[in-house]
């Protein structure tokens, strides 16, 4: 990731020494490497499952236009495209975010800051993950209400996939917080508490399907689709759990671009009000 700024004094003097002199400049590392910038190398630590950014053969459910993968990245980056938003931002809920960074993680962490919701992006991943699982050939059941809970509230997970011994999931997707993964083994355990015993007294299995924001899976998730991919020939479980782990990094990474691109409709420029 190329810093100009930090090297701008650097490279004028060798331009204007080869211009005026013709000395041969010496070679100019522009990269920010891990070690001079921790922040950064601390957030690629959250998105290490990145799958959508290797190519693979573009679905309906997978494909991604060149201004997502843009934005995509950037945001991987901690830096946005400067139509995407002007700075400093100002949020709905009175946070005033000052650099792309801040915009980052308050835009994941605060359902007020886009127009693109909490909601959608967890119903989002919901449709990927249905369709793909339904493309193999399962009877998908969509916020199964065949459940009873010991509360007397008409609780919903996400998904039963009917196989012989139906398996159930509810998808949770919440913010980094300390450690990564930290945040969504606890969202895991919460989602068993409440779905396990109910599932259980049909004699179905539950299993959460718990991500952290910026991609990580927790092991819930690969417990789910492993559990899926018994259900299918050798061949096939291969190609249907590379596939499961691709989709939900990519309809993720498409949500994170939704998200910021709803940025323009909130908040207001601080500078209009100087």
């Amino acid at each position: 990731f190329p810093c100009y700024a930090r090297n701008a004094t650097t490279l004028y003097e060798q331009s204007k020494a080869m211009a005026l002199h013709g000395v041969e400049p010496s070679k100019v590392v522009l990269t920010i490497t891990p070690e001079s910038n921790p922040e950064l190398m601390a957030h690629l630590d959250g998105q290490h499952h990145a799958p959508y950014l290797f190519f693979t053969r573009p679905t309906e459910l997978s494909y991604m236009s060149p201004s997502e993968f843009i934005t995509a990245l950037s945001i991987r980056l901690r830096t946005l495209p400067r139509h995407a938003c002007t700075l400093p931002k100002q949020c709905v809920c009175g946070r005033l975010c000052r650099t792309y960074g801040e915009v980052i993680d308050h835009a994941f962490s605060c359902d007020r800051m886009s127009t693109f919701t909490f909601t959608q992006r967890h119903d989002m991943v919901k449709a990927a993950i249905a369709a793909l699982i339904r493309s193999y050939g399962f009877n998908v059941t969509i916020e199964p209400r065949f459940y009873s809970y010991d509360n007397g509230l008409r609780q919903r997970p996400d998904i039963t996939v009917n196989t012989a011994r139906p398996i159930t999931t509810d998808i949770v997707i919440c913010m980094q917080d300390g450690a990564v993964g930290a945040a969504a083994n606890r969202a895991a355990q919460i989602k068993r508490r409440i779905h396990n015993d109910a599932v259980s007294r049909q004699d179905h299995t539950f299993i959460p399907f718990a991500m952290e924001v910026h991609g990580h899976c927790d092991e819930s998730c690969y417990d789910f689709i492993k559990h899926i991919r018994q259900h299918l020939p050798p061949y096939t479980g291969y190609i249907f759990e590379r596939e499961a782990f691709s989709l939900t990094a990519i309809t993720l990474a498409k949500a994170r671009v939704r998200s910021i691109n709803g940025l323009a409709a909130t908040g207001f420029d601080e500078r209009f009000f100087l």
